[in-house]
């Protein structure tokens, strides 16, 4: 579609919809439509729950909100699906100005299917923010499937929950910061056959209070719980900062031992 040419209504007009100036119309099975960059990602299993709903109860002809050009702002699962099935597309067309569209677009998804952390993510990867693109190679290079840890590394070990602004796209990931959690990141890598499930987040809080404990040898860590045995999954961060001091300490003189100190804000 020419983005440069304004998207042709077609005449015939349904049921007057609460928006000023806006009615819901139809389109013909043809396809003029377009996806806006930095919307969510298609996710296969909710395009079956919407055709399985259309199939078992009958046609439903939620609108979808297109811009002027036809961009689809909102009902990108529901094109996919009603593309599939051959049925017309029904939409409501929006002129709101572009730098407010995907706003909105997260605004009207929040409120009927909740936008998950890593569709925040996957969205300003999508629209070049250089901070998400790292923090998205972060989370394949290493096996830590949930976004938070990587928050609680960037705060250094304090559980302080998601930054301020991160489904704003405020959310910062220097290369400085992205150098030194790699480099966490290996470290914790290195209890992968020692510890049940060490992409655990207490865990990995544990390990971030531990490697930065005054005195700590991470060598002797490992070899330490090499003689210990597989270290099984405890209840909290506290339950691990005691069980693996308890197994660093062991056989120290006192003067060699850590205490690791730790606070959860």
């Amino acid at each position: 579609m020419d983005t440069n040419k304004k998207f042709n209504t077609p005449k015939r007009k349904l049921t007057k919809c609460k928006f000023k100036e806006h009615a819901i119309v139809y389109t013909t099975i043809e396809d003029p439509f377009t996806h806006i960059a930095g919307n969510r990602r298609i996710k296969h299993p909710k395009l079956k729950k919407i055709k399985k709903a259309i199939m078992e109860h009958g046609d439903y002809a939620t609108p979808m909100i297109v811009d002027e050009h036809g961009t689809i702002l909102d009902g990108q699962h529901r094109h996919h699906v009603r593309n599939d099935l051959r049925l017309p597309h029904f939409f409501i067309i929006s002129n709101k100005i572009p730098d407010e569209k995907l706003t909105m677009v997260q605004t009207v998804n929040s409120a009927s299917s909740n936008w998950t952390l890593e569709d925040y993510t996957n969205s300003f990867v999508d629209r070049g923010n250089p901070n998400y693109i790292r923090l998205d190679a972060l989370l394949t290079d290493f096996p830590f499937k949930h976004i938070t840890f990587a928050t609680i590394l960037v705060n250094k070990g304090e559980t302080k929950g998601m930054p301020d602004g991160f489904k704003e796209g405020k959310f910062k990931l220097t290369e400085q910061d992205d150098a030194r959690i790699r480099k966490i990141c290996k470290l914790v890598m290195d209890f992968e056959k020692r510890v049940e499930k060490f992409t655990n987040r207490n865990f990995i809080t544990a390990c971030m209070l531990m490697f930065k404990t005054s005195g700590y040898s991470h060598k002797r860590m490992l070899s330490q719980i090499k003689k210990h045995g597989m270290l099984e999954k405890q209840s909290s961060i506290f339950e691990y900062m005691r069980v693996l001091t308890e197994i660093y300490n062991a056989n120290l003189r006192s003067k060699n031992r850590i205490e690791p100190k730790w606070t959860i804000k």
